[in-house]
């Protein structure tokens, strides 16, 4: 029996119970109890510490969230000095910011159903060793947290979809290119320079009107001064 004890893979606890002396058992184990019952107490678990546990899984997956959430409001005012073309810098941030709210919720998911599976690995073994009230007590906690983390995370996600739509929105508004699509255009001479006044132009001049779908080249009949 001793040489068994000795060569199993499996990790035993000799408890043989009420005896004065040592036997050879207990030095070959991997761990000597009294009793069989202070046994079961040393490889059983304590629900309150997996309950601590789960919780401390929430403020990670929270403190996540927020690390996303501050990055991607990073990545968007970085992108948003850069624009050069509202209309398709917005359209391909949209597109990202999509693909990330997708692999962002499979990763949730995915924590969650990790944690479901260690739960119900944990629930198997109190079942042992617990009372079946104690049992479905901790379930219904644990079901109570995993939904409020659920909704939590659902509204976050809301909130900053909200908030980049309206912000696609503003820039949409202020873009050039909105406001030349109103009929307005841009008149530069053949130095590039934008004209903003009749001042300096003059007959014969060679100029450039920028519309929303390209240049229209032109030479000056003459000007006219209003403010005469």
């Amino acid at each position: 029996m001793a040489r068994a004890i000795f060569s199993s893979e499996i990790p035993i606890i000799s408890a043989v119970g009420h005896e004065i002396d040592f036997t050879i058992a207990d030095f070959v184990a991997d761990l000597r109890a009294p009793t069989p019952s202070v046994a079961a107490e040393m490889i059983s678990p304590d629900g309150e510490d997996m309950l601590n546990q789960f919780e401390g899984f929430e403020v990670l997956l929270a403190e996540a969230m927020a690390r996303t959430t501050q990055q991607l409001r990073q990545q968007i005012t970085n992108l948003h000095k850069r624009l050069q073309h509202p209309g398709r810098k917005l359209q391909e941030q949209a597109q990202h910011l999509d693909h990330l709210d997708i692999r962002l919720r499979r990763a949730i998911s995915s924590k969650l159903q990790q944690q479901r599976y260690q739960m119900d690995n944990v629930q198997g073994k109190l079942s042992r060793v617990h009372p079946a009230d104690a049992i479905v007590n901790r379930q219904q906690l644990v079901t109570e947290y995993l939904k409020r983390m659920s909704r939590g995370i659902a509204q976050q996600l809301d909130t900053k979809k909200n908030k980049t739509a309206q912000a696609m929105h503003l820039l949409d508004t202020v873009s050039p290119l909105k406001t030349l699509g109103r009929g307005y255009s841009i008149i530069r001479d053949d130095r590039g320079t934008v004209l903003k006044t009749v001042v300096g132009v003059s007959a014969g001049d060679k100029l450039k009107s920028q519309m929303v779908d390209g240049e229209i080249c032109f030479t000056v009949n003459g000007t006219t001064d209003k403010t005469l």
